[in-house]
């Protein structure tokens, strides 16, 4: 491309560069039309319950009326040192031995163990309720 041509294009675009900002700045009127909507529109999702936001909160005494129905028939659910089913751990050592709430994704998904070669754990799934009373209780049961 010849000079010529380059400070031709050159002094173009600075006048329609100057152009736009005289005009930009001539006017009172935002460069918005008006019928695009304003970001104070409330969200139809929101939610307007403060509590509904809360996470669950636990109770114990509930706890232990889903591991009495759920657990106890192979495991002691309470601070005896022994299992109905020898190899299923007793909630006092497991609670001893692990963080409380790393049981709690494993109880939303299903937890499905063996104990012993001949014992498979029957499956169960909790309710984030569930979730939250259960591991309260099993919480109770830490030294």
């Amino acid at each position: 491309m010849e000079k010529a041509n380059i400070k031709l294009i050159i002094a173009f675009l600075a006048v329609a560069c100057a152009f736009g900002i005289a005009w930009y700045g001539s006017t009172s009127e935002p460069p918005y039309p008006d019928d695009i909507p304003d970001d104070t529109t409330e969200d139809p999702f929101a939610i307007d319950d403060a509590e509904a936001l809360e996470a669950p909160v636990g109770r114990a005494e509930v706890g232990y009326e889903i591991a009495a129905t759920r657990c106890s028939g192979c495991h002691e659910i309470g601070q005896r040192s022994s299992s109905p089913i020898p190899n299923a751990p007793t909630f006092k050592v497991l609670a001893d031995r692990w963080p409380v709430d790393y049981l709690a994704e494993a109880l939303a998904e299903g937890i499905s163990v063996r104990h012993g070669a001949d014992i498979k754990m029957p499956e169960f799934v909790f309710t984030p309720q569930e979730i939250e009373d259960f591991l309260v209780y099993m919480e109770s049961l830490k030294n």
